[in-house]
């Protein structure tokens, strides 16, 4: 057992290739945990994040150079190591009118979507020079600086949770209204390409989803307070496309 926290752990992501297991709490403490090789023991990190209120949500990013928090104090802090003094800090991306609930990562690390109380799904530079490894190219924050809105979707009730597809064409929002909104056309790899998209709201029969993970970039999953898997599959219609629940939400 982990213990260092002093209130309710909110968030926990491995980083499956460099073996770092990250935590976050409501007492806005957030750490980095590395086994020892030798003994087995666990040891944590500091992560320098200077939080004056909870941390909600964590996600590493795909190259596992960094990671995302989301925050009660209207910011998403991405947190990435610095050698000579062996702790991790943070840089704070402060555009936001509420609590930020959800942080995802676009497969190239160089973009970070977040979610907020304020009903706004958010597209930002989170490219930190030096840190990513080899993430892909992504001209949509390299023509950019970090911290840079890219992109805002309006939505109608606040939303719970955002996952990007495997190729980062898609991305999906869960609302608290029992809705998915689905952005489809996403090109990070062009300047405008996450400009004028495609997006199509997804009506649920049962309770909203407080999860999302796509399995492809035509299937998606979620969970949320039915307490059973909800599938939705894709399926292209003339010039359209048009998802459908394939499994679960019940009414």
């Amino acid at each position: 057992m982990l213990t260092g926290h002093d209130q309710v752990v909110s968030g926990l992501d491995w980083a499956p290739t460099c073996g770092l297991l990250a935590s976050c709490s409501h007492d806005g403490g957030c750490f980095v945990w590395r086994k020892d090789p030798g003994g087995g023991e666990w040891t944590p990190l500091l992560v320098v994040t200077r939080l004056n209120r909870a941390a909600l949500c964590l996600k590493w990013s795909p190259s596992e150079g960094k990671f995302a928090l989301g925050t009660g104090a209207r910011t998403a802090c991405v947190c990435h190591y610095e050698a000579d003094n062996d702790w991790w800090v943070a840089k704070k991306i402060k555009q936001h009118e509420s609590s930020v609930t959800s942080v995802a990562w676009h497969p190239s690390s160089a973009i970070l979507a977040t979610t907020s109380t304020d009903r706004r799904c958010r597209l930002f530079n989170a490219l930190i020079q030096g840190v990513e490894g080899d993430s892909g190219h992504c001209e949509a924050a390299e023509s950019t600086l970090f911290g840079d809105l890219l992109m805002t979707i309006e939505c109608k009730w606040w939303p719970h949770a955002v996952a990007f597809s495997p190729r980062g064409a898609r991305l999906a929002v869960a609302t608290h209204g029992s809705t998915i909104v689905i952005v489809d056309g996403l090109d990070a790899q062009e300047p405008n390409g996450l400009a004028n998209k495609d997006i199509l709201e997804v009506k649920l029969r049962g309770l909203p989803l407080r999860s999302l993970s796509f399995l492809s970039e035509s299937v998606l999953v979620g969970g949320g307070f039915d307490g059973e898997p909800v599938v939705l599959a894709m399926t292209a219609q003339s010039s359209q496309s048009e998802w459908t629940v394939a499994q679960g939400d019940s009414p």
